[in-house]
């Protein structure tokens, strides 16, 4: 099987996709850069540990997507990516909704009621459930297991970028209650655009997999807002509110868009798909580049304040002895490698390609096969397309 049809399979942004193939079908690249957003703004001696461990991290995180639990009460559910905070809305302008958002309830229980009473069988979990990764996180801090650490870190920035990304917020995920333009599965795979048959498919994770490199370079936090957090549960609403401060702006976008190139189905989107993207593509690009940083920060102050509450244990002490995945190939075996990626990317090249050549040495990342560098969780560079015999 050619590379493109692997890369198809593991990234489910294709036509072909199934929104049920997963709990919530994000773009990967959002949980790539929040990875490379949050290692560098942790304290010294956590940064030199992810840093370390920084293929496997950026793999945890992005597999989040299929990431099981044995929590009692939060045990493996598709609505642990997102939270209706609108569901009460009495109207659908955006401030009446956004107003709902701020009275919904913090308590867990509370909110569980509410979404019952509208009619909501599940309205999501999603920021009880970052406090239940956190919970976790400081409990593999203080067992001290490198394998488990990486996994609960990779896993604990999943959710908190998911709570930075607006559609996550909403009761009105695909637009269906504003009016936005929307079609059907089949409608949308005969035209090869699947991806796009909602709202927050073209301004989620389709704008982030389009806008895939502009991002990589300027999703960036400053390290002097990295400091300690309080209780994760209000630090997560926090970033919801603003997501879902930053829906309005989203729909807006789309809006206009879809009425001024005037698309009314699928074959129209298809056919005006570059100049749709042409379009919203600063703006939008502006909203979800400050959304991720903010879920990069919430992962990185929750990684960090987890491990205050164990002890701050030195990384140096921990247990090496259960990690076994395997390292990207390393410099010494460079002359054997085919592929290359920074430390400071998702995408990985040839090694014959122009733009691996700028890669400064000390931050080179090898790989044997392109299977291997899309299982540590990289994009290939659509300049060399490389790809296994």
């Amino acid at each position: 099987m050619r590379l493109i049809a692997s890369v198809a399979a593991f990234f489910c942004v294709v036509v072909g996709y199934s929104p049920a193939q997963a709990g919530i079908d994000e773009a990967p690249e959002a949980y790539q850069i929040a990875v490379a957003t949050a290692v560098p703004v942790l304290p010294p001696p956590l940064r030199d540990f992810f840093e370390a461990h920084l293929e496997t991290f950026r793999q945890r995180a992005t597999a989040g997507l299929e990431h099981t639990s044995t929590s009692a009460t939060f045990p493996g559910k598709p609505d642990w990516h997102y939270v209706m905070l609108d569901v009460a809305a009495d109207a659908d302008t955006p401030a009446a909704r956004h107003a709902t958002a701020r009275a919904f309830p913090h308590d867990h229980k509370d909110a569980v009621a509410l979404f019952k009473k509208h009619g909501r069988r599940s309205g999501g979990s999603l920021p009880w459930v970052i406090k239940d990764r956190y919970s976790a996180m400081v409990e593999a801090f203080r067992d001290g297991k490198v394998d488990v650490i990486v996994q609960e870190a990779g896993v604990l920035l999943h959710f908190t970028t998911d709570a930075a990304l607006p559609f996550n917020t909403t009761a009105d995920r695909d637009g269906a209650t504003t009016g936005h333009l929307r079609w059907s599965a089949a409608s949308g795979a005969s035209h090869g655009i699947l991806t796009f048959s909602t709202v927050r498919h073209r301004l989620q994770p389709g704008l982030i997999h389009r806008l895939r490199e502009r991002l990589e370079y300027e999703v960036r936090v400053a390290p002097d807002r990295y400091g300690p957090i309080g209780n994760p549960v209000d630090a997560a609403f926090d970033v919801l509110l603003d997501a879902h401060r930053a829906l309005g702006t989203l729909l807006s976008l789309d809006a206009e868009a879809i009425a001024d190139l005037d698309i009314t189905d699928a074959k129209g989107f298809a056919a005006s798909l570059d100049a749709y993207y042409d379009r919203v593509a600063d703006r939008a690009g502006a909203v979800i580049e400050l959304q991720l940083e903010a879920g990069a920060l919430l992962g990185a102050k929750l990684i960090g304040a987890a491990w205050v509450e164990a002890g701050s244990p030195a990384p140096g002490a921990w247990d090496t002895s259960a990690v076994t995945d395997a390292p990207p190939v390393s410099a010494a075996e460079a002359p054997t490698a085919r592929f290359v990626g920074s430390r400071h990317s998702t995408v990985f090249h040839r090694i014959t390609c122009s733009h691996a050549e700028r890669i400064k040495p000390t931050n080179r990342v090898y790989f044997k096969t392109a299977r291997e560098a899309i299982t540590a969780g990289r994009t290939p560079c659509k300049a060399c397309r490389p790809e296994d015999p």
